[in-house]
C-alpha cells in the first residue's frame, strides 16, 4: 500500500472541511484563535497537508519509505468490525458544555462519509473518536490539552477522510477489524495518518 503524493494542482475536498473552520458564522473558539494565529507547524494537519509538495521520483516511494503497517504480522483468519462503529461510547455528555469539544464534533461528524452506510453509525462513530481524542489529549497535558486535541483532531479527521473526502487508506483497515478501539485509530503516528490521506482513492 505505497503511500501517494499529491499533485499541486489537486484541490481537495478537505479544504473545504478546513474552511468551514475558519469561515463559520459562529465565533472561533478559544482554541481555534490559538491555531489559526499560528503559521508554522510542524505536526500533522488538515492546514499544512493542503500545502503544496515537491513531486518526487517514484524511487522515493519505496517499501522502505512507507510507514510499517501495524498489521504485518496479524493472526489469520478473518477479523470482525469493531463494535465501536455502532455502539455508543458508555459515559458521553448529551450535549457538550466545552466549546472546543462542541464545535469539535462537527469535523468528527464528517469524516464518517468516507464509510458505506450500512457499516456504521455515523453519529456513535463520530461519538467514540473524538472521546477517544478528548481522553488521549487529557493525559497528555492535563491543564493544557486543547492544543493537543485540535491538533489531534484536524489530523485525525484528514486521514479517515482522505485527500478527496472519500475516505482514507486505514478505512478497510478500521471496518476489516485491525483497531479494535478508537484509542488504536488516535495512537496511530503522524506519518501513517498521512500516509492515510494521501493515499485515499
Amino acid at each position: 500500500e505505497p503511500p501517494v503524493k499529491k499533485s499541486n494542482g489537486a484541490k481537495s475536498s478537505s479544504d473545504d472541511l478546513l474552511k468551514s473552520s475558519t469561515s463559520s458564522s459562529r465565533p472561533p473558539s478559544r482554541a481555534g484563535q490559538t491555531l489559526l494565529a499560528k503559521t508554522v507547524r510542524k505536526a500533522f494537519s488538515l492546514g499544512n497537508l493542503m500545502r503544496p509538495k515537491p513531486v518526487e521520483s517514484q524511487s522515493s516511494t519505496t517499501s522502505e519509505n512507507r510507514p510499517r503497517s501495524s498489521t504485518a504480522a496479524s493472526a489469520p483468519g478473518k477479523k470482525e468490525a469493531p463494535s465501536w462503529l455502532m455502539k455508543a461510547p458508555e459515559h458521553y455528555p448529551s450535549v457538550h458544555t466545552d466549546e472546543d469539544r462542541k464545535y469539535a464534533f462537527e469535523f468528527f461528524e464528517s469524516l464518517s462519509a468516507g464509510f458505506p452506510d450500512q457499516k456504521v453509525d455515523r453519529t456513535n462513530l463520530a461519538k467514540n473518536l473524538e472521546l477517544a481524542v478528548f481522553e488521549w489529549s487529557q493525559e497528555k497535558d492535563r491543564e493544557g490539552w486543547v492544543d493537543k486535541y485540535w491538533e489531534k483532531t484536524h489530523s485525525l479527521v484528514a486521514a479517515v477522510r482522505g485527500k478527496w473526502g472519500t475516505g482514507g487508506l486505514i478505512v478497510h483497515k478500521i471496518l476489516k477489524g485491525t483497531y479494535a478501539t478508537p484509542r488504536d485509530v488516535v495512537l496511530l503516528s503522524d506519518d501513517v495518518l498521512e500516509w492515510s490521506f494521501d493515499g485515499s482513492s
